[in-house]
């Protein structure tokens, strides 16, 4: 659950400069919907009625924002629209270069080639 955490916590504490989340950006709406499971610390109740995940994104414009996600992932299904969502936000900011998304094939694990990326893209935006 790190990557929820780290996208609760981003959104909340601005001495964050910048984020990554790996497999954790699909929305409540996507999740309810195909029934995955939700861990209870990204449950908030009665939050989903009114804001969802690509919302939280968007708490955290301007700052730099990586999100990691894959075609066949539960966990982040619907990342891509998450994504394009939580732009709008970045670009009323002038900021739209701050949220990078890239996408792999595969599931949820976190491979090689995303750990290097993750890695190359800290060094790069700390």
């Amino acid at each position: 659950m790190g990557g929820n955490t780290v996208q609760f916590l981003a959104a909340m504490d601005k001495r964050i400069s910048f984020a990554c989340a790996s497999g954790s950006a699909c929305s409540y709406k996507n999740k309810m919907e195909n029934n995955v499971g939700m861990e209870l610390s990204i449950v908030v109740p009665n939050l989903y009625r009114k804001y969802d995940i690509q919302d939280l994104l968007a708490c955290i414009a301007p700052r730099r924002l990586l999100i990691v996600s894959s075609d066949d992932d539960k966990y982040s299904r619907d990342a891509s629209d998450v994504v394009d969502e939580a732009r709008k936000a970045y670009a009323q900011m002038n900021a739209e270069g701050n949220i990078t998304h890239v996408r792999y094939p595969g599931g949820h694990a976190l491979t090689q080639e995303r750990f290097t990326y993750i890695v190359n893209w800290m060094i790069t935006n700390a």
